[in-house]
């Protein structure tokens, strides 16, 4: 079964994000640069990465790699397309998060906004074991209702990050 997210086009995710009245891709970009200034890293993995919206905060000088890892390969093609200066350091791969199988890298820090309400705690806590990263800013869509859930193993810097949650 293929997952919702591959149908849906790219125009029509971010035209909604970017709505007035949602104003998600203008606060996820902002929360992004303050991601990647925030800590000593080289490698970075953005979950769920759609048309690479925050991609032009990165300092090619302070990461080695940059992982895009999205559902929709449409997505992450015009993710490339878009930040051609990013060549060499960004490197998008087709992921369902979702399926268990699904292989994935090791980085230094994951970048994981508005995704927890997708793909479920549990299989978030499987993705972080997996790629074993060092931080992990989040940011929730419902924070209040998810954070009862979190456990200590993952820190999830939400004192840093507060500030920005959507």
């Amino acid at each position: 079964m293929k997952n919702p997210w591959e149908e849906i086009s790219l125009d029509d995710y971010e035209n909604h994000m970017k709505l007035g009245s949602v104003m998600q891709l203008q606060s996820l970009n902002k929360m992004m640069k303050g991601q990647f200034d925030a800590y000593p890293v080289s490698s970075v993995m953005i979950l769920e990465i759609a048309g690479g919206n925050g991609l032009e905060h990165v300092q090619k000088e302070k990461f080695e790699k940059v992982y895009g890892i999205d559902v929709n390969a449409a997505y992450l093609r015009e993710t490339v397309s878009r930040y051609p200066e990013l060549n060499g350091v960004l490197e998008c791969l087709c992921r369902d998060l979702t399926d268990e199988e699904a292989e994935l890298p090791e980085a230094d820090m994951i970048i994981a906004n508005l995704l927890i309400e997708y793909i479920g705690y549990e299989r978030f806590r499987k993705t972080v074991q997996k790629v074993n990263p060092e931080y992990v800013p989040v940011s929730f869509r419902s924070i209040w209702r998810t954070i009862g859930s979190l456990i200590p193993h993952i820190c999830m810097c939400l004192t840093d990050w507060n500030r920005y949650i959507i």
